[in-house]
């Protein structure tokens, strides 16, 4: 009867673990290329604006833990910093919205250096405004392992 009540235990317990532990879709720049957009008048801008139509692949992707490698770098502006994350090394301009994004780090003393490739991994949303500099940003962002 013990091996019975132990072997249920030790089934029960690898299976609770084994759901717990969730798998973090990697992703690539490539998997962010908007390819269609559409029109909308800008409230707040008084024109009209050009919006993404985000793919059903990259709706899936809304509010979900990804990882992501691209170029860190840091805006200061008036003590405020702002951190982002671009496919390419250099900042360009213009630069598209698809191909930069703002992260919120989880901590922000972690040793993530400017102008470095990092890979990270955090939560991926799809912007929501039509007026936001990038159509993605990746929130509780750190350095993946």
């Amino acid at each position: 009867m013990k091996k019975y009540i132990l072997s249920g235990l030790i089934i029960a317990v690898s299976a609770f673990t084994g759901f717990s532990q969730k798998e973090i879709q990697e992703i690539s720049w490539d998997d962010l290329k908007v390819e269609k957009f559409e029109k909308k008048i800008s409230e707040e801008l008084k024109t009209e604006v050009t919006t993404p139509v985000f793919s059903k692949k990259q709706r899936k992707l809304d509010s979900v833990d990804v990882i992501l490698s691209g170029n860190y770098h840091v805006l200061n502006s008036f003590d405020s910093k702002t951190h982002l994350l671009s496919r390419d090394e250099i900042i360009k301009t213009p630069m598209q919205r698809d191909e930069i994004m703002v992260i919120t780090l989880k901590d922000e003393k972690a040793p993530i250096y400017f102008g470095r490739k990092v890979k990270l991994k955090g939560t991926l949303v799809l912007s929501k405004s039509i007026d936001d500099e990038s159509f993605f940003s990746l929130i509780k962002a750190e350095k993946a392992k």
